[in-house]
């Protein structure tokens, strides 16, 4: 059996060529893709998000910022944490940052209105959609699924299948 190892910051194109070589003609192969938190692809990752975050308008200098991009970055790697916001992923970053699960709710619900007072509405356009009203902010559970979907979605668009 050849065992094949991918990280995924190698996946360009001769690795890829090489690899469905070994797949077309090769019996009992063994692919191993993994994915290591610090590779370019993370990094792209936060950067997409810190530009969106930035485009909506949030402030950098604000709590709810950073616990907006933790919440995100946990349902990344997690989706079903979108399921108990308030039971699992307010109190996972609560527990990050050293503070009351309260805290981050109020932080992050801070954020988002701060947000949205801005006038960059075709950012928000582009994101929400008519999900939410022209005057009416999502709520935090709505907030950050939508940035994860968006993230989710524009990741799958540049990993080669």
């Amino acid at each position: 059996m050849n065992d094949v190892n991918i990280k995924i910051e190698e996946w360009n194109e001769p690795n890829l060529k090489k690899l469905l070589f070994l797949l077309k003609n090769s019996q009992g192969v063994k692919l191993t893709l993994s994915y290591d938190g610090e590779s370019q692809y993370s990094r792209n990752t936060e950067a997409r998000l810190t530009g969106i975050l930035a485009g909506i308008g949030i402030p950098s200098h604000l709590k709810g910022y950073s616990y907006i991009k933790t919440a995100v970055e946990l349902c990344l790697k997690d989706r079903s944490e979108l399921e108990c916001v308030t039971k699992r992923l307010y109190p996972e970053i609560a527990k990050r940052y050293s503070v009351d699960s309260n805290r981050v709710e109020h932080a992050i619900r801070h954020a988002i209105q701060t947000g949205w007072k801005q006038d960059n509405k075709r950012m928000k356009e582009v994101l929400f959609g008519y999900s939410v009203g022209k005057d009416k902010k999502p709520t935090n559970a709505a907030f950050i699924a939508t940035i994860t979907d968006h993230l989710q979605l524009d990741s799958e668009k540049r990993i080669p299948s």
